[in-house]
C-alpha cells in the first residue's frame, strides 16, 4: 500500500489501484474498508447525476482508463 496525506497523493494512489481493481483505506483508527474501482465510478457517475454535479477531470480520466466504462 501506499501512505496518502493529500489530494494528489490520492489520486496518484488511484491511478495504481487500477492493477488491482480495488482500492484499500486504512483508517487512522485502524480499520480497513475494500472498494473495487467498478463501484467506486459506478456510484460517482450515479451521484453526479442525482446531486446534478459534473464530473471532474480526474474521475473523466478514471473512467477513461475503465475498460467499458463512458464517461457521458
Amino acid at each position: 500500500g501506499e501512505k496518502v496525506k493529500d489530494l494528489d497523493g490520492l489520486r496518484k494512489a488511484l491511478r495504481k489501484s487500477f492493477d488491482t481493481k480495488f482500492v484499500t483505506i486504512l483508517a487512522d483508527d485502524k480499520r480497513y474498508s475494500v472498494f473495487s474501482v467498478d463501484s467506486i465510478l459506478k456510484d460517482e457517475k450515479r451521484l453526479a447525476s442525482i446531486c446534478q454535479y459534473p464530473l471532474s477531470p480526474f474521475v473523466k480520466e478514471l473512467y477513461d482508463k475503465q475498460p467499458g466504462a463512458a464517461a457521458a
